[in-house]
């Protein structure tokens, strides 16, 4: 009886030894296909992974800086594909890597990546003057605008970056903007004169050469052709500003009215300043002078509340003087 009882144990534990299953220990396999190293991501990065295991794969996590990010299930597929918005992370480098699981707890990490974030913000730029501009961001290449006309550039997010703006005219005042910003949102920047400065054009129909501009104290000797144009700014004197065009052999000169010292220009008003004061002037005939004149006021845009009159100073052997601006909140 004992021998009958050792044999029908000893088929016990035969036959559960044969019907336990081994456990599982082999790790996924997962690789991220489509990211090389020091890649620059913007915006929605589509990060793709390929994820397989012997058995089967429980869930697949994009890691950022080792903090999981995405999370997706395991599917029949082993291509899994995240959606990463970069937007949500400061401008930078970070390393980034997939994480496999499957469905025994084996895990298995990706090699790791590093990457550069870089998302831009746009900058609205207004030329709120009468005359041509160029800009730059930082070292690029300078962009030209028209007459009040606006302008859209880019700036990498919460970075520092200098915008750089000039007039750029060959007389009279060179007028530029300087700024270092910092912005996290879309910006609005309007560039104006201000009323420290005037913007003058004149149109030459006297049928001589125009040899030289006086302003004040400027003196514009850039020659201005018949049926031709010239266009600057200048420094706008509170009290009065003189004017004088000389013909090419200075036999005479121009000035506004009759000879009638100084010529004034409107307005200037510090409690309702004006941005952009450009006046205008027609030159004909000296004959004819006296009723050729026109001055015409082209903007006027009152009731401002941001002013500020900047000191000079010294471009080489020219004026040079900051214009006036405001980024609109």
């Amino acid at each position: 009886m004992n021998k009958i009882k050792y044999i029908f144990l000893m088929l016990l534990v035969i036959t559960a030894c044969e019907d336990k299953e081994e456990k599982d220990s082999t790790p996924p396999s997962v690789l991220i296909t489509n990211i090389q190293a020091n890649t620059t991501l913007s915006e929605i990065a589509s990060i793709k992974v390929d994820a397989s295991d012997n058995d089967k794969i429980e869930t697949v996590e994009f890691m950022v800086d080792g903090v999981p990010k995405l999370t997706l299930q395991g599917a029949e597929s082993s291509i899994y594909t995240f959606s990463w918005n970069t937007d949500l992370l400061p401008n930078g480098t970070y390393s980034i890597y997939a994480k496999a699981t499957d469905k025994s707890g084996n895990e298995a990490n990706s090699s790791i990546i590093n990457v550069n974030v870089i998302n831009y913000r746009d900058l609205n730029v207004f030329n709120n003057t009468p005359g041509f501009i160029g800009y730059r961001i930082d070292n690029q290449e300078f962009i030209y605008m028209d007459p009040f006309a606006q302008a859209v550039a880019k700036f990498p997010k919460e970075t520092d970056f200098n915008f750089y703006a000039t007039t750029g005219f060959p007389c009279g005042m060179r007028l530029f903007w300087d700024l270092a910003l910092n912005k996290n949102e879309n910006t609005e920047l309007e560039l104006y004169i201000g009323d420290s400065f005037f913007y003058l054009i004149t149109e030459n129909k006297s049928g001589e050469v125009i040899d030289k501009i006086i302003v004040n104290d400027s003196n514009c000797d850039d020659d201005i052709q018949d049926q031709d144009f010239s266009f600057a700014y200048y420094n706008n004197i509170p009290d009065s500003n003189r004017i004088e065009w000389h013909n090419k052999f200075d036999k005479y000169y121009y000035v506004d009215d009759q000879s009638d010292y100084p010529l004034i220009l409107y307005p200037w008003n510090e409690s309702e300043p004006t941005k952009n004061l450009s006046t205008y002037f027609e030159i004909g005939p000296y004959s004819e002078f006296q009723n050729n004149i026109k001055e015409e006021l082209i903007i006027k845009i009152s009731n401002m509340t941001f002013n500020k009159n900047f000191n000079f100073k010294r471009m080489g052997n020219r004026h040079g003087a900051k214009g006036s601006y405001k980024i609109l909140e």
